[in-house]
């Protein structure tokens, strides 16, 4: 079994505490009557500007923050949220549609929508943390010295 990096384990730390905040803040906002769409935009913000501070600081360790690399760092983040996790969720849904992945799961709680759609999202955030971890790791806080 291959080795999991250190970097690697610290970037699923930070994608844990990025998701917990990003949910929280949404369901905050929600529930203080915020429409779906902004709560969304504020509660992804706020996630992303986390994301970035935690993954110089803890993930890749102080690497050089350029405005090049916040601007792509933004970019990469956004095209796995905003366009990779649409398609595969979408891809995900029309696959179960047809194999049925989450019937067991169904037949026990009988919520068949949420379901599919929370197994939908959980693999489309599989995704796009390989998409993210990648593109970070070797574009965004590329070490330099090397």
């Amino acid at each position: 079994m291959p080795k999991l990096s250190s970097s690697f384990l610290r970037f699923c730390l930070v994608g844990a505490v990025n998701t917990t905040i990003d949910a929280s803040l949404f369901v905050v906002l929600r529930s203080n009557g915020f429409s779906v769409v902004v709560a969304n935009i504020i509660s992804t913000s706020v996630a992303l500007l986390i994301g970035l501070l935690l993954s110089y600081k803890y993930t890749f360790r102080g690497r050089l923050l350029t405005k090049s690399r916040v601007a792509i760092y933004f970019a990469v983040t956004l095209a796995g949220v905003w366009i990779l996790q649409p398609i595969i969720i979408s891809g995900v849904l029309a696959l179960n549609d047809q194999a049925h992945f989450t019937a067991p799961a169904v037949a026990l709680l009988q919520h068949t929508e949420q379901l599919d759609s929370l197994f939908a999202k959980l693999v489309a955030t599989v995704f796009s943390l390989a998409w993210n971890y990648a593109w970070y790791s070797r574009v965004v806080f590329k070490d330099q010295s090397v």
